[in-house]
């Protein structure tokens, strides 16, 4: 997970392990050489353009101000009725 910006602000203030949250993004491939064999490696992150916190306020510990939310539009909700 690749945060930058106001979300690594965000994630790094209210964030914790068993936090639930919310990460849309696009899918990042980086090459690089692994120093001890000489190797080629590849790392796949997700890099995040969208964070929107789950839960209760209550799960939110010391912080009392809320983070910001991003609108929920596109998010389209599933039909669970098969068409055919």
């Amino acid at each position: 997970m690749v945060l930058f910006g106001r979300l690594a602000e965000v994630a790094g203030d209210y964030l914790r392990k068993g936090k639930q949250c919310f990460i849309e993004g696009h899918l990042r491939t980086r090459k690089w050489q692994d120093k001890e064999t000489g190797q080629d490696r590849y790392t796949t992150e997700v890099v995040a353009e969208n964070l929107i916190l789950l839960g209760s306020r209550a799960d939110a510990g010391d912080h009392e101000a809320e983070a910001p939310q991003a609108p929920a539009g596109g998010v389209a909700e599933l039909d669970d009725d098969i068409p055919f």
